[in-house]
């Protein structure tokens, strides 16, 4: 059974935003022009998907913004590139 505790303060909201890599994703991002382009290595392959954690956490951010981000995975399939398109 479940004890309901009564006074405990709520801890102050936490941003995924604010680790130092997604600060810097926020200050490529600022500068970027449409038609600029970053590249991120792939980190897992699975079930023949590629796949970039920190290539997808970029075009989160670029979103959140209100940018429109497009990617595709080179030729060798070892890295992700994400242009601005809008």
């Amino acid at each position: 059974m479940l004890k309901i505790d009564k006074g405990i303060p709520i801890s102050g909201k936490r941003s995924h935003m604010r680790s130092p890599r997604h600060q810097e994703f926020q200050d490529i991002l600022s500068v970027m022009e449409i038609g600029d382009s970053v590249e991120f290595p792939v980190e897992t392959i699975s079930d023949g998907q590629r796949y970039s954690k920190e290539g997808n956490v970029f075009k989160a951010i670029a979103r959140n913004q209100g940018m429109k981000i497009a990617q595709r995975t080179n030729k060798d399939k070892s890295a992700i590139r994400y242009w601005r398109v809008k």
